[in-house]
């Protein structure tokens, strides 16, 4: 059995990242999957998908907690939407676009 989404990796209510964590978990789940053809390999397939997924859930997880603290933070602009100027205001630096490309 493979959780995938909300079961594996619930976020914090609040801060619409739950669909673009599935499609994330789906699209690498079918890469490991399809590298792994034969029956036999699908235990090493699944190890290969949580070592590559697990980074970029917990960074996921990690921005979702900043982006509910900005919401309940009185006094900011709520028109604040990219990740830089979200990164800037809490001091913590962004990732790349692409960094998920990298693990």
């Amino acid at each position: 059995m493979v959780l995938v989404g909300d079961a594996a990796h619930p976020l914090v209510p609040g801060t619409l990242m739950g669909g673009q964590e599935l499609v994330e978990d789906a699209r690498l789940l079918l890469e490991c999957l399809s590298s792994h053809s034969i029956p036999a390999e699908i235990p090493n397939a699944l190890v290969d998908f949580s070592r590559k997924r697990v980074p970029s859930a917990a960074y996921s997880h990690s921005l979702a907690r900043r982006r509910l603290q900005l919401l309940c933070t009185p006094g900011l602009d709520w028109e604040l939407s990219s990740e830089d100027e979200i990164a800037s205001i809490l001091e913590t630096p962004s990732l790349p676009l692409d960094y998920r490309a990298r693990t």
